[in-house]
């Protein structure tokens, strides 16, 4: 019988982890980091935390035993790319501004990567929950406790690798969707904030999403 109060353990989140590779799918390659609010959201970062993002506590989305729900705080930022163009979508759930930022900026050699969880809403969509926390910051040390580490230039989900010359290349999986959430502050001044020309897409929003339990692809028998 499932405990509705229990985190799961780090042998819960590994078995989490090898359903998600499972259908991460292929490796696109990626540039930018990017999220998607309202005006009033990066007018009030601009105004009253020094043109800066700060991180808050991650809600309750996802799988009921996350041990980061209601726990790590963090910014979520989305790097999925659409296949044919090779570039972010132009519809967002979160709102018509977009803020972009460099890939390296947020990810590279001095930042770990933890998986964090792996999820659906009763949809054919899959979302996995990926943490970045640049290496020794308070971030860091609460998921190194909780969360499998995942080698940055060898795993399912994200990966940052040297190519011949010396530079970060980026990839992201395919077949799922990912929400990463970075650990630190980001301040606006280091991308760009601009209007998407798509729609908002309220229904795609993951806001406090309640995971299917039914779902024989995401979910794992926990006992007591």
């Amino acid at each position: 019988m499932m405990d509705l109060f229990l985190d799961y353990s780090t042998v819960h989140l590994n078995q989490l982890l090898e359903k998600a590779e499972v259908i991460s799918g292929r490796m696109l390659r990626f540039s930018v980091f990017y999220r998607n609010q309202h005006k009033e959201y990066f007018d009030h970062a601009r105004e009253a935390q020094e043109n800066r993002m700060l991180p808050s506590v991650k809600d309750n989305s996802g799988s009921h035993g996350s041990p980061i729900s209601g726990k790590l705080e963090g910014i979520f930022f989305s790097c999925n790319t659409e296949f044919n163009t090779g570039k972010p979508p132009q519809d967002s759930p979160y709102g018509r501004l977009r803020f972009e930022v460099r890939a390296d900026t947020l990810f590279n050699p001095d930042t770990n990567l933890y998986f964090g969880d792996f999820y659906c809403m009763y949809t054919a969509y899959h979302y996995v929950i990926l943490v970045l926390a640049p290496k020794g910051s308070r971030g860091d040390d609460f998921c190194k406790q909780r969360l499998p580490a995942l080698d940055i230039g060898n795993n399912s989900f994200l990966t940052c690798k040297q190519d011949d010359e010396g530079g970060l290349v980026f990839h992201h999986a395919q077949d799922v969707i990912l929400e990463v959430i970075y650990t630190e502050p980001v301040d606006l001044a280091l991308g760009t904030v601009a209007e998407i020309s798509g729609h908002q897409l309220m229904s795609l929003s993951t806001v406090n999403a309640k995971k299917d339990p039914s779902c024989k692809t995401c979910n794992i028998s926990v006992g007591r």
